[in-house]
């Protein structure tokens, strides 16, 4: 149960351009996708060194969080993260 005057964090959490890994049936050469945004956004177990950076494939994503304001029944919600 929340009171009034609670701050809470709400997040998306979603999985993502998980469309990017198909490809139609006629393509040439027959092989998966190659580029580093597509492997970025869908596997996992990929990742890329580029000097001291690291990218690294995942399926899941988390939005930037909006902070909100138990108020009180009735109230205008009020948002923090603006």
């Amino acid at each position: 149960d929340f009171e009034v005057g609670d701050e809470i964090a709400v997040y998306a959490y979603a999985k993502l351009d998980s469309y990017f890994e198909t490809q139609p049936d006629y393509k040439s050469p027959d092989v998966p996708p190659q580029s580093h945004f597509v492997n970025a956004r869908t596997n996992a177990s990929w990742s890329y060194d580029r000097g001291n950076q690291t990218i690294q494939g995942r399926h899941f994503y988390f939005s930037v969080p909006v902070t909100i304001v138990v108020g009180a029944e009735g109230s205008e919600i009020k948002e923090l993260s603006e």
